[in-house]
């Protein structure tokens, strides 16, 4: 038998590497996006001053355990979460309501089970305390396509020119947690009427 010969016959078929090389990145696709990290798009401006409509992130998986809405397509398809955990206040959370399932929420923790939380004039009380709230200046927001200047009678804001477009300022004011996490929140409209709460 020729050299040649032997060489032909020890290479493997081009045909079945393939097919298992794409087998094994679905998988490892299916691994990482289920139980490590997965991609998100910000959908609201209700995350600004520190997420913007648009942006793109990914996320940790695993800190709040697994349902079957941690997976592609709902597959495997099972009851309640394994691994579970109660998220910390002050933890950003993407999940999904009851009757919306396929639309992604990103919000900030403040109350956990037991809490009762209370929007009242515009500020926000936490078992019926107000949250610690500093004034922070104002802040500059380019006005863009995914995030638009919201004029909203009653609100305080201003609209100036910049370089690249106009330019929205909002009051700001530093909010703090009782277990320590603080963070920049904006005011579109001081003193709203709206009065809400949750338990």
């Amino acid at each position: 038998m020729s050299e040649e010969s032997v060489e032909q016959a020890e290479a493997p078929p081009k045909k079945d590497s393939f097919w298992k090389s794409l087998l094994f990145l679905a998988l490892f696709a299916w691994v990482l996006r289920s139980l490590i990290v997965a991609p998100f798009s910000i959908p609201s401006g209700s995350m600004l001053p520190n997420m913007y409509i648009g942006d793109y992130l990914f996320v940790q998986k695993w800190p709040y355990g697994y349902s079957r809405y941690s997976f592609p397509f709902g597959f495997p398809s099972f009851d309640g979460r394994v691994f579970e955990s109660i998220p910390k206040r002050g933890d950003i959370v993407i999940f999904r309501k009851p009757g919306a399932e396929n639309e992604d929420w990103v919000k900030r923790v403040i109350g956990v089970p037991g809490d009762t939380v209370q929007v009242v004039g515009g500020s926000v009380l936490l078992n019926g305390k107000q949250l610690a709230r500093t004034d922070n200046g104002m802040i500059e927001i380019p006005v863009s396509p995914n995030t638009p200047c919201r004029v909203v009678p009653g609100a305080t804001q201003m609209v100036k020119p910049g370089a690249d477009g106009p330019i929205c300022l909002y009051p700001t004011y530093r909010e703090s947690l009782p277990n320590g996490p603080t963070y920049l929140t904006i005011d579109q409209v001081q003193g709203g009427p709206r009065t809400t709460s949750a338990r």
